[in-house]
């Protein structure tokens, strides 16, 4: 569990250095350059972020606050993603946008309920987060 923390750290520094980017002029254009590729955010956010979601799901479910924090934080970078993976032109077609939208929609609901510790609405609400990214996936995934 301690890896998984420590990725979901990095994973957090890493969506705020990518949302840090024109803070001086507010929101950002979508014209202004990128560096994140969508191989990026899908290998440092969504694959860590997604495998910690599954994990915490099994058994028991998280143990400790510091469990359920990292369950919190890691479904709210989900729902970040699916923000980002729309952002500056990602998104290549209306099949993307559709799983974005449904990924930032299960992200929330998986989000809300490990706010209250609700074990049994995370496990219902992960198949719908799972099926928002096959849906793009069995598309897009190369």
């Amino acid at each position: 569990m301690k890896a998984i923390l420590a990725c979901a750290a990095i994973a957090a520094v890493a969506v705020g250095c990518v949302m840090a980017g024109g803070q001086e002029t507010g929101a950002l254009q979508p014209t202004e350059p990128r560096v994140a590729k969508v191989q990026n955010l899908m290998a440092g956010i969504q694959e860590p972020g997604m495998l910690l979601l599954q994990r915490s799901v099994r058994g028991a479910g998280p143990q400790s606050d510091d469990d359920w924090g990292a369950v919190t934080m890691n479904a709210a970078l989900m729902n970040e993603i699916g923000f980002m993976l729309v952002q500056n032109e990602r998104a290549k077609d209306a099949v993307w946008t559709k799983a974005a939208t449904d990924l930032r929609a299960a992200s929330a609901a998986f989000h809300a309920a490990s706010e209250k510790k609700d074990l049994a609405a995370m496990r219902a609400e992960l198949p719908k987060l799972s099926a928002s990214c096959q849906e793009c996936h069995t598309v897009h995934r190369k």
